[in-house]
């Protein structure tokens, strides 16, 4: 999990989308794993979306892929269950997604596409 929230620091795109799609990955595999060091975890996204956020999300595309790859793991994490234990992920939530428009729309259309995956609805 360190090598995972550190790469999520790097300063190369790939390796911050490559480290937000293993955690991902490890999300739906062994997510008693994950939410071991959700508070890292929290942090490294409030990093990506400060940092994000400053190169204007709708003007780079670099950014978009950032944000979206860190929105596809915010919105597994979201039907985590153990996942309203964390109060600093519920405030990151609140925060960072619900009061952004940019990103609360950002986020709404990865959890509609989530949502109709899981149902079978997409095909």
């Amino acid at each position: 999990m360190d090598i995972i929230i550190k790469g999520m620091e790097d300063t190369a795109e790939e390796c911050q989308i490559q480290s937000l799609q293993i955690l991902g990955r490890l999300l739906t595999i062994a997510p008693g794993v994950v939410m071991s060091s959700i508070e890292g975890i929290v942090n490294g996204f409030e990093k990506l979306f400060d940092i994000n956020s400053k190169n204007h999300v709708k003007a780079s595309e670099k950014a978009q892929n950032i944000m979206r790859a860190c929105l596809r793991v915010v919105e597994a994490l979201q039907r985590t269950a153990d996942i309203e234990a964390s109060a600093q992920f519920t405030e990151f939530f609140r925060t960072k997604i619900q009061e952004n428009a940019e990103i609360k729309e950002m986020y709404e259309k990865i959890a509609t596409t989530a949502s109709k995956a899981i149902t079978g609805d997409a095909f």
